[in-house]
């Protein structure tokens, strides 16, 4: 996990916003996917809020 955390430190922002954005869309489209397991189902809805509360949250503190 450490080598994946220093990989993650060497991206570019514009790397970043791209693995985000696909997270993003994997964790909305299979949290609303009625073929996909429901212990999925909720567990990726989990996931995407606390993705999108860190965005809002970091947005909020650029703003302050």
């Amino acid at each position: 996990m450490d080598k994946t955390i220093e990989k993650l430190q060497l991206l570019s922002n514009k790397q970043l916003t791209t693995i985000i954005l696909w997270l993003i869309r994997d964790l909305l489209n299979w949290s609303k996917n009625d073929r996909v397991r429901d212990e999925l189902r909720s567990h990726s809805a989990m996931i995407l809020e606390a993705f999108l509360y860190q965005i809002n949250k970091q947005t909020i503190n650029e703003e302050e």
